[in-house]
């Protein structure tokens, strides 16, 4: 037995040892795949009676998810996308030369503690949906406008859209776009603005409330054909819902009694308000929290009380939730600007 043996072992070759270890090896890596591709097909399995994937598109990996952007990498995201920024509480017409896209300017803002600032939109437009409205949920009011079988996917689920900001009051949407601007005449409900000019940046709400911004920019789709065509001013056929009728000063209801000798204005808030009209625009313009603190200014340098700018404004179209703190900020600051020699 033991000379049979070794006149096997004998009779095999070191190329043939060599071509049987490469077979083995091969076959064992052959093995495993098999294995493996059959775990694989038992997960895909499972995640499509899930509801996970589909047959045509098995689940993806899943990707670590992009850090969040705030604070200043936030206004530092806007100023790469060409969107200027200002500090909110400065005074002076909305002119886009007053915006900076400059970081080292916006650092220089932001470390010395402020943290409400406005955008300069370029490219951009936004759907500011109030949910909060004292008339009614501005979500409500925008699948009333807009039939939600019709709408793209994206926007049949607002919490899905890819880029957008969570408000103290709503939602804002980011679009691109490249038309033209436009004003408080054309938004498409009064819960529901159209901005293409100037908003706040998403850093804190002037209620001191934090903003959450959710996407990039650099995703942020196309304004939809099917958006576009209910816009005043970007549709002939639009309708406008929300243009305000300018206050009449000569309207009673508005005339103020008695005389303040430190208001040049004839004597009347009602020139103060027509004022302020005249020179940065209506309140029904998109910017009512902006009037109200210009006119503040204006009227607390001449002489007007507190209690007697909000009851003025209380019956103007200028009325915002935030106008309380809106006057009062605005008092605060307004000998600062005197100093500063700002003319109103």
């Amino acid at each position: 037995m033991k000379r049979k043996q070794k006149k096997q072992t004998e009779s095999i070759s070191p190329e043939e040892l060599c071509e049987l270890s490469a077979m083995l090896a091969k076959t064992i890596a052959l093995e495993r795949t098999h294995q493996g591709g059959y775990k694989t097909k038992i997960k895909t399995e499972k995640a499509i009676s899930h509801g996970n994937a589909t047959e045509n598109a098995p689940r993806a990996r899943k990707m670590p998810p992009k850090p969040k952007l705030e604070g200043l990498e936030l206004l530092y995201h806007f100023a790469d996308h060409n969107c200027g920024i200002k500090d909110f509480w400065e005074v002076g017409p909305e002119k886009p030369e007053s915006f900076t896209t400059d970081k080292k300017k916006i650092s220089a803002m932001w470390k010395t503690g402020k943290r409400q600032f406005k955008l300069f939109l370029r490219g951009y437009i936004v759907i500011d949906i109030d949910r909060h409205h004292k008339n009614a949920d501005g979500l409500e009011r925008f699948y009333k406008i807009y039939d939600i079988k019709r709408l793209p996917s994206a926007l049949q689920n607002i919490s899905a859209f890819p880029c957008r900001v969570e408000t103290p009051n709503g939602v804002h949407l980011y679009f691109r776009y490249n038309g033209p601007q436009l004003n408080g005449r054309h938004n498409l409900d009064h819960a529901i603005e159209v901005k293409t000019k100037t908003i706040t940046a998403p850093i804190i709400h002037r209620n001191g409330k934090p903003y959450v911004w959710l996407g990039n920019l650099d995703v942020a789709p196309r304004l939809f054909p099917i958006i576009r065509e209910k816009i005043p001013g970007l549709n002939p056929k639009a309708k406008n819902a929300t243009t305000s009728k300018p206050i009449n000063p000569n309207n009673k209801k508005f005339m103020r009694k008695g005389t303040n000798l430190l208001n040049p204005f004839n004597d009347s808030m009602e020139n103060v308000y027509e004022h302020i009209c005249n020179k940065y625009g209506h309140p029904g313009d998109g910017f009512r929290n902006e009037f109200c603190y210009y006119f503040g200014i204006a009227a607390g340098k001449k002489g007007f009380s507190e209690t007697e700018i909000l009851n003025y404004l209380k019956n103007t179209p200028a009325k915002t939730d935030d106008m309380i703190t809106t006057i009062q900020s605005a008092l605060k600051s307004q000998a600062v600007n005197s100093a500063r020699g700002i003319n109103l």
